[in-house]
């Protein structure tokens, strides 16, 4: 080579002569050099391996060779994907493409075919009909085409060939190819049925249905991928094709009504509905095509709902009436029909209004109860004024069920005719004054009025004479001198003493005055004449005892009353002066010009002798003796908390005192007839040997003295309060709950042993007032609404004194107030601050902390009872209901008896008006029944689940300010958020008002006016909804009677039947009622019995003292307490250590299963835990499929 290059050519294989040439000249020289001296010159040496280790010294010429490496065949073709896909439309013409398949040969396609590819089927799909192959390939460009006609997508929607690719040697490469029939709309739609039959609820009423709602889907089938279904019904197919419409959904056809579906029309009753409905899978406007369209016949028939009111044959009517009209005279008839159930659903009727002296009978014919007196009171605030027309709502109701029972009202409009039945009476001033010794005088002049309409002869004019009832002493001292022309010729009288009058021996006289009017009718009215005392009478000495009840502790200054001497004038204060005879006591003040006397808040328990003179000027009398007794005795806290208030009329308190002692408590005086009769209303003598009645306070109306002479004259009703409470021989106090519901069953009883009205106050537990008389009631603050507070008495507020001259009885002025603030949950810490219930024993722990070690069948820091068994007649009392809104209350109920009664608070003796309110909740056909009438109005609701199956059942209600809310088993998500089914918050409401979904297990209603059934009321938060008397269970202590049973009053609907089964878990605003020691109750048991039978009679065993029977009569189990399993509930469980850092975590591969009244609402998980220094952390976390809900219980030193 001339450029000093070699260039070998050579293939690429390893027997190529050249090659083998360089190998072995490499391989024989060991070739080496080393820099010579010259630039330019090279000093090479080689090792002759040939001859030994001879080393000589050459001269090297360099070149440089190039390897020309010379392709053969040597890779063979590769698809770049193993698989490939392709598609074609099904029903196409041969040679459709497929796909293009395309190989890569890593040779050089320059070097002659050793990279020219060709393809070819080496798996193909066959034909079976014909033995053909159906795809085929071009050699040259990989293109896969259809080699027959017609492939059909629903025989065989995929096919699977395998491709090869072949280069110019020889080799080859496989590959697969996935062909995809694509879809083409050559199947016809098939619906699922050639009839469709189906029953719906009639349209809600007369309104348009909601055409939203969907009465039936229709489905249908095409093996066609590429469908848009549309269907129709087919004008005038068949009978109410016009009804109705379809619509598509998915796919599915929707039927709806657009018109109403009314079960009362004969034809839609009768005949029902039959119609064709069609379907095409072409889109809408397809319906030329036959191939494409099925048909289908549909028949719908009704359902009956009550969604007809009653309707009355006339709305209205007015008559004219006589007012003596005879009780039992039929009035008007007001029938109504209910086209529901084919026009025979029972109708029941009942009379709102009509002063209560209407009533009705079950065909709908009004009638009089009793007499209307025109000139009676107009409304239920039993203000008079008399009106000559009376209105009354006759109310038809239905029984349909669901939703509830409907209604509808007639008006009926009495005009009254006036008889003259009312007699005249006297005008104000009734009450006229004279001075004590003044000579003979007029007094004043008597006029009158008359409530009857004068027009007809029933008014003036008026004749006025001295009735001859009146004692000789009246006659002796009064005459009365008639003159008609008095009062524009109505008549009147003047009142003339005779002479003078001695006020020692009449403080005042009742004169009666026979007044008449121009119809002859007459009464005698109370004329009172006052005579006003002078000092006429010299005193002499006397002796005083004054009882002192105070509250524990110091407190502040207490007034005694005042200092008493013998004198029969008792308006000589102003010539009296007071002072101590010797040296004044330390503890006690005397008011030196009236004679009051005040003792200091230091004053302790015991007996005080003080010694006082008393000097009258007039009659210059000086140093007369008068000594006073003061009696000191604390009420213990035990006593004022258990304290229950009665109120007592007419009465005031120095006459209910009068005569009375503590000493001699029962005996002598009104307070000794009432202590009494509070013993014998605990039962008789019996209870006389074990209790002690303890009158606590005494206070009235106003608080005036014995000689202090009124200044004006009053028409308050005198009104006396009076606290009771009732000690046990063998130490405590009877419960408060038990003591007035037995007072208030015996109230008529012990209110005419005394010739007096009395009722019981509220139960709550007391509190001194300084405001008197209280905001809320002229007596009691709020005295029909109790509270669980418990507030004790201040002991630094004033106390109220009832002076009787003799004695004085100081005691705490005691009164409620209405607190509606919500309390914080007590806290389970396990201490015995409370005493323990139910059998349970406290444990003192060395460090504090104490707790209470409960019996079987009871838990909690105090051993509570959380069922009671009743068999019928019994009934159980516990604390009452909140007094304020919002309100709720829970419980459980377990029986197989379709009616009795559940709860009931209010009058414990049948009231006479709608003054008192009532709440009850009953079993009736198996339903739970909700009835309230009270201030916040009338509410009766009927939820259409029964719970009379033998298992356990949870019964929710709620009662807001807006309305009220019952719900049965947790069925509704957020049933008492929003109370007010206005409320745009709240969830969608069917046309009939009730939850969609939860018709059937909830029922809810607004709070009423009375006056106004069409406007809604608002009850405050703060505004008292229910009475005080004790919450009744499983039935009541009285039965009520029922004069009228279609007067609409709520005591008319009430269920007599007690409760034959069980309550459990009666929960009040979260607060959990124990139910094994209430305070009182008759023919029941603590624990569920029914429950425990059950258990033993199906598993042959008990659930031992770790275990509660529950499940129901049906299905009864054992669930144990933490930390133990196993038959009978004995077996520990096995405890496992996790250390600082250390988890456990579990997942379940089964559904766990639920109690069949929880089934699929509720899951339940037991842990016991012992920590060691951890005061934070996780205890348990469970969580749903994709932790869509989560519940984490955590322990913390935080109190919330």
């Amino acid at each position: 080579m001339t450029d000093g290059s070699d260039v070998i050519m050579a293939d690429d294989n390893s027997e190529d002569p050249a090659l083998r040439m360089l190998n072995e000249i490499s391989h024989c020289y060991d070739l080496s050099y080393a820099q010579g001296i010259g630039e330019n010159q090279d000093e090479r040496w080689y090792d002759d391996t040939r001859g030994g280790a001879t080393r000589q010294k050459v001269h090297v010429a360099e070149t440089v060779v190039t390897v020309l490496v010379k392709d053969i065949n040597d890779n063979a073709p590769v698809f770049p994907n193993a698989t490939m896909f392709g598609k074609v439309r099904e029903n196409g013409e041969p040679g459709l493409p497929v796909a293009v398949v395309g190989a890569w040969d890593a040779d050089d396609a320059t070097e002659g075919t050793n990279a020219r590819l060709t393809y070819a089927i080496e798996k193909n799909v066959i034909q079976e009909e014909t033995g053909e192959a159906i795809f085929t390939v071009e050699p040259l460009t990989g293109e896969v085409t259809t080699a027959l006609c017609c492939l059909d997508r629903e025989t065989t929607p995929e096919y699977s060939i395998q491709v090869v690719a072949s280069d110019g040697g020889g080799l080859k490469g496989t590959g697969t190819v996935v062909v995809v029939v694509t879809d083409v709309n050559d199947n016809s739609p098939r619906l699922a049925r050639q009839l469709w039959q189906a029953e719906v609820n009639e349209t809600w009423g007369l309104r348009p249905p909601n055409a939203n709602q969907t009465l039936m889907e229709i489905s249908v089938s095409d093996q066609d991928t590429s469908n848009l279904f549309f269907y129709r019904i087919v004008e005038g197919s068949g009978l109410g094709w016009d009804h109705f419409g379809v619509r598509a959904e998915g796919g599915v056809g929707q039927l709806f009504a657009r018109k109403t579906l009314d079960y009362e029309n004969d034809a839609h009753r009768d005949q029902g509905f039959r119609f064709l409905v069609q379907v095409t899978d072409q889109g809408e406007g397809s319906w030329d095509d036959p191939a494409h369209i099925d048909s289908a016949w549909v028949v719908i028939t009704l359902r009956d709902l009550n969604d007809n009111p009653p309707q009355f044959s006339r709305p209205q009517a007015h008559i004219t009436l006589r007012e003596d009209m005879a009780p039992g005279t039929i009035l008007a008839s007001f029938p109504a029909l209910d086209f529901d159930m084919g026009g025979h659903q029972p109708v029941s009727y009942h009379v709102e209004g009509g002063r209560g002296a209407l009533t009705v009978d079950s065909e709908g014919r009004v009638s009089l109860l009793r007499q209307l007196d025109r000139e009676a009171a107009t409304d239920d605030s039993g203000r008079g004024g008399g009106a000559s027309v009376v209105a009354a709502l006759v109310v038809a109701v239905d029984s349909g069920l669901p939703p509830a029972p409907l209604s509808a009202t007639a008006t009926l409009s009495i005009t009254l005719e006036d008889v003259n039945d009312c007699p005249p009476r006297l005008l104000p001033p009734t009450t006229l004054r004279v001075r004590e010794g003044a000579p003979a005088a007029t007094l004043g002049t008597l006029t009158a009025t008359d409530d009857d309409v004068w027009a007809h002869g029933h008014g003036p004019p008026f004749n006025f004479s001295l009735a001859p009832s009146n004692p000789a002493h009246v006659k002796a001292a009064v005459r009365l001198i008639f003159d008609q022309r008095i009062d524009s010729g109505r008549g009147g009288a003047e009142v003339q003493t005779l002479g003078k009058l001695d006020r020692e021996e009449h403080r005042q006289l009742k004169v009666g005055v026979l007044l008449s009017d121009a119809g002859g009718l007459s009464a005698v009215h109370a004329l009172t004449i006052i005579i006003d005392d002078i000092n006429d009478n010299p005193m002499r000495p006397a002796a005083k005892t004054v009882y002192l009840w105070k509250t524990q502790g110091l407190g502040s200054e207490a007034p005694l009353g005042r200092v008493y001497v013998d004198d029969p004038d008792d308006w000589d204060g102003r010539d009296k002066e007071y002072a101590w005879a010797g040296h004044p006591h330390p503890l006690f003040t005397l008011h030196p010009s009236t004679g009051h006397i005040v003792a200091s808040g230091q004053l302790r328990e015991g007996r005080y002798d003080l010694h006082f003179s008393v000097s009258d000027r007039k009659w210059a009398q000086r140093g007369v003796g008068a000594n006073v007794t003061v009696l000191v005795r604390f009420l213990t806290p035990e006593a004022l908390a258990h304290a229950t208030p009665l109120l007592l009329t007419p009465v005031t308190p120095m006459q209910l005192t009068k005569g009375w002692t503590p000493t001699e408590g029962n005996i002598r005086g009104g307070l000794g007839r009432l202590t009494a009769g509070v013993i014998r209303a605990l039962g008789g003598q019996e209870a006389a040997d074990i209790h002690d009645v303890e009158v606590v306070s005494v206070y009235g109306r106003d608080s005036e003295g014995p000689r202090i002479p009124p200044t004006y004259e009053s028409s308050l009703t005198p009104t006396t309060c009076v606290w009771v409470s009732v000690r046990k021989e063998g130490g405590g106090y009877v419960d408060p709950i038990k003591l007035a519901g037995l007072l208030e069953l015996h109230a008529d009883e012990l209110g005419s042993s005394m010739n007096l009205t009395m009722r019981v106050g509220d139960l709550r537990p007391p509190i001194e007032s300084q405001d008197f008389p209280p905001r809320h009631d002229p007596l009691l603050t709020a005295h029909d609404h109790p509270s669980s507070a418990t507030s004790l008495a201040s002991t630094t507020l004033p106390l109220q004194v009832v002076d009787t001259n003799a004695t004085a009885l100081v005691t705490p002025r005691l009164t409620q107030s209405l607190d509606c603030r919500p309390r914080p949950h007590a806290h389970d810490d396990g201490s015995c601050t409370h005493s323990c219930l139910n059998g349970g024993r406290c444990v003192r722990q060395p460090f504090g902390n104490d707790r209470c070690i409960c019996p079987g069948g009871s838990f909690g820091s105090r051993c509570k009872i959380p069922a009671r068994t009743f068999k019928g007649k019994g009934w159980a009392w516990v604390a009452p209901l909140p007094p304020c809104l919002p309100a709720s209350l829970s419980f459980k109920v377990l029986t197989n008896r379709p009616r009795g009664l559940l709860l009931y608070s209010g009058p414990l003796v049948t009231p006479t008006t709608s003054s008192r309110s009532l709440l009850a909740l009953q079993l009736e056909g198996g339903r739970p029944r909700l009835l309230y009438e009270g201030r916040a109005g009338k509410v009766d609701l009927l939820v259409n689940t029964r719970v009379d199956d033998g298992a356990w059942h949870s019964i929710y209600a709620h009662f807001g300010t807006k309305g009220v809310v019952v719900m049965v088993d947790l069925c509704g998500r957020g049933w008492k958020d929003h109370d007010d089914p206005d409320d745009p918050r709240s969830s969608e409401r069917n046309d009939h008002g009730s939850k969609e979904g939860h018709e059937h297990c909830l029922a809810r209603a607004l709070w009423r006016n009375p006056k106004d059934r069409t406007r809604k009321a608002e009850t405050p938060s703060s505004s008292p909804w229910l009475g005080v008397a004790p919450l009744q269970i499983g039935g009541m202590a009285h039965t009520p009677s029922r004069p009228n049973m279609n007067d609409g009053r709520s005591v008319s609907k009430l269920v007599t039947e007690g409760l034959d089964g069980c309550v459990a878990h009666l929960t009040v605003n979260s607060q959990l009622v124990d139910l094994g020691e209430p305070p009182n109750s008759h023919a029941s048991a603590p624990g569920c019995r029914p429950q425990e039978e059950a258990c033993m009679g199906v598993l042959r065993e008990s659930c031992g003292l770790r275990g509660t029977c529950t499940g129901g009569l049906k299905s009864p189990r054992c669930d144990c307490e933490s930390g133990w399993t196993g038959d009978g509930c004995s077996t520990p469980t096995v405890p496992a250590l996790l250390g600082a850092s250390s988890y456990m975590k579990v997942a379940l591969s089964f559904t766990p299963t639920a109690p069949p009244e929880e089934a699929g609402r509720a899951v339940g998980v037991q842990l016991r835990l012992r920590t060691r220094g951890a005061r934070d952390g996780l205890l348990i976390q469970l969580s749903s499929h994709h932790r869509r809900a989560t519940f984490s219980l955590h322990v913390s030193h935080r109190r919330s």
